[in-house]
């Protein structure tokens, strides 16, 4: 995930907890600290308190052992997201310590901002296993924030917090660990962009502990909370006449909370956990008295999460928000839910109300979420304290369950918690009973429900999601639940602007009027214009006459979909630009401007007299805030010029042995490429020697260097189609390059000091003013291979720049090293291209025509 680079203005401090030391001042990188300031353990110049403004950055890539207390307000602690410090985020680990259970701990501290940490083994067994037998858990948290305001929590990573283990013996009563724990008072805090996994308890914990304590404006944002968690946000009060409200839970991924499913448990038996994405509780039965929920002002809001299963497995316990025993106003809008697998209790499952004598009732709103799978969507079950003591409105929802065994959409278990609203839904199922909701008098078809006074406005229709072919599985993520043009959801729901005006993508929802039912407003594409050159076609190389220039024809065409005007003016041109020695000189820019009004198709045509480069043709066309683009780059080229070398080296006095191999390669080294780039094209190579009196020739592959300028590593490849080297090194490189080989089996034992072995070959290059240095050299190997493609020859000398990271010469076989020999110009040893020849010098001839 991306992170934001923090900037303060106090003192930046440096740890290093791997290799810093607390006798140095921190205040570089290259004096830093090995403790932060607030760990136990500092001494020295880590014992001085940090101050409002000040920052600490932690080493990346390095793991830091130890539990720091937040003295002072006003600090931020980075892991390195600039990415200056190290590499990587930093980790903390706790080591599942039993003594000091809390990475970062802070008390009645503001201005707090946690960025780009990775956080794991808080709390938990450690490598100690389950006995089935304990009485309590064992607890951690990696931020704990105790009366804490104004604190920003970005970027981070928690995970493996606790005992979050599927493992035998588990108790899911003691499985403990949490990543973030907002403990007694909490305002204005963001927690934002942040993943959690494998989390024993909470991912998020917000609990007002303390009577009278206040938990408000916090917000839980673009989070993403996947595997092995039991709950990803939970939200509870520990005390009578706590105030937890204002509470936002948005944009949030939550998914893949499967693997505690009652089939895969292998903890003790009967015991699998409940897993819920977001629970709401207010901590015990009979509840706790005098608290604050939510209010209209401030309600507890759920929107625009995306929760889903890219899996299928039996039954998991219990839902995706849970709201147990809660009250106060709640908003369950804008969210997508698809295969959440919570076979027991569904989606949304709201248990018991509260005692309304000493706490607020339910107010709560399930509104324009859009649903996809078997399970149960809603239910709402209640005994002790009844829901219906306070309000339950389930409105402008899509319920979209296809196959034939499908669950209900909404279940009321009993006449305790009937909602005061059940309306504006729209149904779609599989079921050949068309039954969509169990009520308590019992199950209910859609006539049936609007004979109860329920769903009067409601529709049973596919809602034509824009696409739900990647079905419930492992893919279920990749379905889109957008509505087509055509679908019945469109201006078919109730308008809700008195609780919230805009749908899951910051569309405004109409202020008047119908809504769409389901998450997301339709929003009728207005087309942008097509722009198409026909010619010159991508890539296209034209080949410049004796005169020196190409004639290229242009032609472009603009089309809008029919019926839609597009009025331009005078803001849409077609230019040409050159480079690598392209010219355009006699060339009017623009091209043309505007193409003027038109609702089908207007065309634009010419013709270039373009010198020899390469050249770009780039055209715009905008209306308003419609735009298209479109752009062709191609080459005019001329007739090579060459120049053929030849090099002549004798070989040293060892017998190469019969079956042996000569692996005749070359370098060169080229100086005066620029920014751009240049080819270099070796062709027609031959190696010429006699053996006795018999006279032999090789004829090498050609070979093509590319110095590229969007290169970033170095590479050599044989294409045997084009039976070529083909060699890529970044345009700045300077050293020696590989630039041809071939192997040769010696037939018959070749004596040493064999003499007037000479290299030749034509080179080409398309720049003008390089200068080449060539050399080339033979070094013997017992076993090698005549398929060129399997050598894996190194392409340059450079120690990083290749794949090759070794101080071996460019054109050494690397995949037969250990099979050098001495022999030919080599010794054996680490000599595997041998010792080279003589270096003949000369510059490169262009294939551009003489100015």
């Amino acid at each position: 995930m991306s992170s934001p680079v923090l900037t303060v203005s106090g003192r930046p401090y440096y740890v290093d907890y791997s290799a810093g030391s607390d006798g140095n001042n921190g205040l570089t990188a290259t004096a830093p600290l090995q403790h932060c300031p607030g760990d136990a353990n500092a001494v020295g110049n880590a014992s001085v308190p940090l101050a409002p403004g000040d920052s600490v950055i932690f080493k990346g890539g390095v793991t830091y052992v130890g539990f720091i207390n937040c003295t002072s307000s006003g600090v931020t602690y980075d892991g390195n997201s600039a990415g200056t410090f190290g590499s990587g985020r930093a980790l903390f680990s706790g080591q599942s310590s039993t003594s000091q259970i809390q990475g970062f701990t802070a008390t009645g501290k503001s201005g707090l901002t946690f960025n780009y940490l990775e956080m794991e083994s808080y709390g938990g067994h450690g490598s100690i296993p389950w006995t089935g037998t304990e009485t309590s858990g064992r607890y951690g948290y990696a931020i704990y924030l105790d009366g804490c305001s104004q604190v920003t929590i970005q970027s981070c990573y928690f995970h493996d917090m606790g005992d979050w283990q599927n493992v035998a013996k588990a108790n899911e009563g003691y499985m403990e660990g949490v990543g973030i724990a907002v403990i007694n008072s909490g305002n204005a805090i963001t927690i934002i962009g942040n993943e959690f996994t494998r989390i024993g308890r909470a991912g998020i914990m917000i609990q007002p502990k303390q009577g009278t304590q206040i938990c408000t404006n916090i917000s839980v944002i673009r989070n993403d909370f996947h595997d092995y968690i039991r709950w990803g946000v939970w939200l509870s009060t520990g005390n009578t006449n706590c105030t937890l409200n204002g509470i936002t839970i948005d944009g949030n991924q939550f998914h893949d909370f499967y693997q505690y499913a009652t089939g895969n448990w292998l903890g003790l038996p009967g015991d699998d956990p409940h897993v819920d994405c977001i629970m709401a509780y207010i901590g015990s039965i009979p509840p706790q008295g005098g608290q604050t929920l939510g209010t209209v002002a401030n309600p507890i809001t759920i929107r625009n999460n995306f929760f889903f299963n890219n899996a299928t497995v039996a039954q998991v316990q219990n839902s995706a928000v849970f709201l147990d025993t809660w009250g106060g106003r709640v908003l369950i809008y804008d969210n997508v839910f698809i295969n959440v697998l919570f076979d027991g209790n569904g989606a949304v499952f709201c248990l018991e109300g509260t005692d309304t004598s000493i706490n607020p009732a339910p107010d709560y709103w399930i509104c324009n979420n859009s649903f996809y799978d078997t399970i149960y969507d809603v239910t709402l079950e209640s005994s002790l304290y009844p829901l219906k003591n306070g309000s339950v409105h389930v409105l402008n929802n899509i319920f979209y369950k296809p196959d034939a065994g499908a669950g209900y959409s909404v279940r009321v278990m009993d006449a305790n918690s009937i909602p005061i609203q059940l309306d504006y839904n729209l149904y779609f199922t599989g079921r050949p009973d068309n039954q969509l909701a169990s009520m308590p008098s019992g199950r209910s078809t859609r006539s049936r429900l609007q004979s109860l006074g329920y769903e009067l406005h409601g529709l049973q229709a596919d809602p034509l999601y824009v696409d739900v072919t990647f079905g419930l599985g492992a893919k279920s993520s990749s379905n889109d639940l957008h509505l087509q043009a055509a679908s019945p959801a469109i201006n078919a729901g109730l308008n809700l602007l008195t609780l919230f005006s805009a749908d899951r993508d910051g569309v405004t929802r109409p202020s008047t009027g119908a809504w769409e039912i389901g998450a997301s407003e339709f929003v009728q594409p207005v087309p942008a214009p097509a722009i198409v050159i026909n010619s010159p076609a991508g890539g296209a190389s034209y080949l410049a006459a004796a005169s020196g220039t190409a004639a290229v024809s242009y032609s472009i065409t603009c089309t809008t979909a029919t019926g839609t005007a597009f009025a331009t003016s005078g803001g849409n041109t077609a230019t040409l630009t050159a480079s690598n020695g392209g010219s355009i000189a006699g060339v009017t820019q623009p091209i043309f401007v505007g193409f003027g009004a038109f609702s089908t198709t207007i065309a634009a045509n010419g013709t270039f007299n373009l010198m020899p480069g390469t050249y770009t043709l780039a055209v715009t066309a905008s209306n308003g805030s419609l735009s298209a683009s479109g752009q062709s780059t191609f080459t005019v080229t001329a007739p090579p010029t060459k120049v053929t070398n030849s090099i002549i080296a004798n070989f040293n006095s060892s017998t190469i042995q019969r079956g042996n191999y000569l692996w005749f390669n070359s370098v060169i080294n080229v100086q005066g490429v620029g920014s751009a780039g240049a080819i270099i094209i070796l062709s027609n190579a031959t190696i010429t020697f006699k053996l006795g009196s018999t006279p032999v020739t090789l004829h090498l592959p050609s070979s093509i260097i590319s110095f590229d300028p969007t290169a970033t590593a170095a590479t050599s490849t044989y294409e045997a189609a084009q039976n070529t080297w083909m060699t890529v090194v970044p345009a700045n490189y300077q050293g020696n390059v590989f630039l041809s080989g071939i192997p040769y089996q010696a037939l018959s034992n070749i004596p040493g000091g064999m003499s007037g072995v000479t290299w030749s070959g034509t080179f080409t290059s398309d720049v003008l003013g390089l200068q080449a240095q060539w050399k080339w050299a033979a070094a013997t190997y017992s076993a090698f291979s005549t398929s060129l493609m399997v050598l894996k020859v190194k392409p340059v000398d450079d120690v990083r720049l290749s794949a090759y990271k070794d101080s071996d010469n460019a054109g050494s076989p690397e995949g037969y090293l250990r099979y050098v020999a001495a022999g030919a110009t080599g010794l054996g040893g680490k000599s595997f291209t041998g010792n080279y020849s003589s270096i003949l010098q000369f510059a490169l001839p262009d294939y551009l025509p003489s100015p």
